[in-house]
């Protein structure tokens, strides 16, 4: 079975309690047999643009791919959001 995790942020970059209990999740999912991937943004307030730079990585054995964007720089912040 394939599971895909979406989530705002993932370790290592942020670390809280939403990033522990996903980064638990992904690595018990896997455990079981599971094929996971993870999802998440980055970035929003720090990128140098608004333009998406999509970027795949493995942490702890997760497949992480992270979308780096800074939304506040979009020419058009409301249209560009939605």
């Amino acid at each position: 079975m394939r599971v895909l995790i979406a989530t705002h942020f993932y370790p290592p970059e942020h670390l809280g309690g939403t990033e522990v209990l996903t980064s638990s999740l992904a690595r018990e999912l896997m455990a079981a047999g599971l094929d996971v991937h993870v999802v998440c943004a980055e970035d929003w307030a720090t990128a140098a643009d608004h333009r998406i730079k999509e970027t795949e990585d493995v942490v702890d054995g997760v497949p992480v791919r992270r979308y780096r964007f800074n939304w506040m720089k979009a020419p058009d912040v409301f249209r560009y959001l939605y």
